[in-house]
């Protein structure tokens, strides 16, 4: 059951991870609220010891202030604020907190509460404190740069660039580094020349920041000059030691270029870095576990878990789990995830696998299900739901289900594919031809549609000249796979090349003793050449291993 439980885990491949994404801190704790309250007078001997550095008399001052004005506003948006900047995030949550009870209306402490929150990994409670200060500031900088990055974080890295394009240009320091994240995120989405469109927005003050660079290096990546990239971003390493998204694409690359330790050291640069993104981290576990060192990336995947980090840590825990037994714990996992971070469509998606793994298929439905709500685009989840829909012999169920989900992914060969293997289970041959011919269309090396297809039209005994085409084509790449052997063995029978189909035949089904339909196949060929007896022999053989019904006795 393991091997099949990994086969679901691993069906979306990377399509889950943020790999290719930096999400740059646009501030450290030291900015998290550059502007405190101006309104109060009661406050004015606290804001001229910040201005004059002192920042142990202003602490006095405003201790005292909140003691004899518990319910000022303004002075527990200080509080908070102070002790932001120094770094305690849990005493300025508390403090923000007691600000924002008061007030009781959408204010700019909300921006300095979701930043409290974000850095603190608590990604899913500091989104609506962003949202709700957009409610009355809809063009607020901060509020759509720091909602781009979580939008990143769970993977909807569309959703980021929406944000970015709201603020982009905007001027001064923010302003340049949203334009810069903005460019990098067209360069991860492939989107190369609107990169290199907005990037000639960037004016000297954009020139002059550490992320000027990196996207020139992120573009020689995209163009193919990995080479070129990795000695730019080596050099951007050195010129700017402490900025970790440097150290991350520098990673990256080495890891492209099969320099597993080399990336490994860039990863941990930045992963040890004091304003280091989580996803230094998580790149970090991604690298261990090509140099197949499980147990460090588990720890460090925890970890981030713990922290309540982006999604992709989870999804990745939960692969690494299932992959060394510990399915319940993968389970556990997933679930964490689909509560926490409940909009987060892949999440449901893997979920679903895996309970189907476990033959768990009413709680698998229920998975899925959610994760087309979210997401119509996810084929996998319209693939098993059909599946799920065909095993309980509800084949027009199956069918709906395969086509919506063409109509919500056009594009995807795999729901072609699913619905020609419907039909061909009702004996619609020709509407199965159809679908694997448009499968085909989108993937013209997809094995299984180019083998399904060559056998359909010899069903219908038409297009027999495509039909070898086709598994010529696939016997030229796999030609030690018995079963494609064969099936190609099958259609040089039916186009009358015995002689040369025969031997391909007998050789498929010498390998695969136990497939019904080849012992068939076999059995037409041997009829065909007057061989009465063995054809007898194989239609037996046929028939013990369970020959589907829709083969006629030769």
């Amino acid at each position: 059951m393991l091997s099949l439980l990994m086969g679901l885990l691993l069906v979306l491949g990377s399509s889950l991870t943020v790999q290719g994404v930096t999400l740059r801190s646009f501030g450290s704790y030291q900015d998290i609220a550059p502007s405190p309250p101006r309104s109060q007078h009661i406050l004015t001997p606290v804001l001229s010891a910040l201005a004059r550095g002192d920042q142990q008399a202003a602490r006095e001052m405003l201790d005292a202030i909140l003691r004899k004005n518990p319910m000022l506003v303004a002075a527990h948006e200080l509080d908070g604020i102070m002790r932001a900047n120094a770094g305690d995030l849990s005493g300025a949550e508390q403090a923000l907190r007691q600000a924002l009870k008061l007030s009781g209306t959408p204010r700019a402490i909300h921006v300095v509460y979701g930043k409290v929150l974000f850095h603190q990994g608590r990604y899913a409670e500091a989104e609506p404190q962003f949202q709700r200060y957009l409610r009355v500031a809809p063009k607020d900088v901060t509020s759509h740069i720091y909602l781009a990055r979580i939008a990143a974080l769970r993977g909807k890295l569309e959703e980021g660039i929406r944000h970015l394009e709201q603020v982009v240009p905007t001027r001064g320091e923010q302003g340049a580094q949203a334009l810069l994240q903005l460019i990098q995120w067209y360069i991860a989405v492939g989107n190369i020349d609107l990169a290199q469109q907005r990037l000639m927005f960037c004016d000297a003050h954009c020139q002059s920041l550490p992320g000027y660079p990196l996207v020139q290096a992120l573009l020689l990546r995209a163009k193919g000059k990995t080479e070129d990239a990795q000695r730019l971003l080596a050099t951007l390493a050195s010129k700017y030691p402490t900025f970790p998204e440097v150290w991350i694409e520098l990673g990256r690359v080495r890891r492209e270029l099969g320099d597993f330790q080399g990336a490994k050291t860039a990863f941990q640069r930045a992963a040890d870095l004091p304003d280091a993104d989580p996803i230094a981290r998580f790149e970090l576990a991604l690298t261990l576990l090509d140099n197949r060192e499980t147990s460090q990336a588990l720890e460090i995947l925890q970890g981030l878990v713990k922290q309540g980090a982006f999604p992709d840590a989870y999804t990745l825990l939960a692969k690494i789990q299932a992959s060394e037994g510990q399915v319940q714990q993968a389970k556990t996992t997933l679930e964490t995830l689909t509560q926490k971070y409940p909009d987060f469509a892949e999440g449901h998606l893997l979920l679903g696998l895996l309970k189907l793994g476990l033959k768990q298929p009413k709680g698998a439905k229920q998975a899925l299900t959610t994760a087309i709500e979210l997401d119509p685009r996810l084929a996998q989840a319209w693939i098993h739901l059909a599946n799920l829909a065909a095993a309980s012999h509800h084949m027009k169920t199956a069918k709906t289900l395969l086509e919506k989900g063409i109509q919500a992914a056009p594009d995807h060969p795999e729901l072609y594919y699913h619905l020609g293997l419907i039909h061909e289970h009702e004996h619609e041959w020709e509407q199965a031809a159809k679908a694997y011919e448009a499968a085909l269309q989108r993937q013209p090396d997809f094995a299984a549609a180019m083998n399904n297809l060559a056998l359909t039209y010899v069903k219908l005994h038409k297009n027999l000249r495509e039909a070898e085409r086709l598994m010529r084509s696939l016997y030229a790449s796999r030609p030690q796979d018995p079963l494609v052997m064969a099936n190609l063995g099958w259609v040089l029978v039916n186009r009358g090349d015995i002689s040369e189909g025969l031997p391909l035949l007998e050789n498929g089904v010498q390998a695969l003793a136990d497939n019904p339909e080849l012992h068939y196949f076999l059995s037409v060929a041997y009829q065909k050449q007057g061989r009465q007896r063995d054809a007898r022999k194989e239609l037996e053989l046929a028939r013990k291993f369970g020959l589907p019904i829709e083969y006629q006795t030769p």
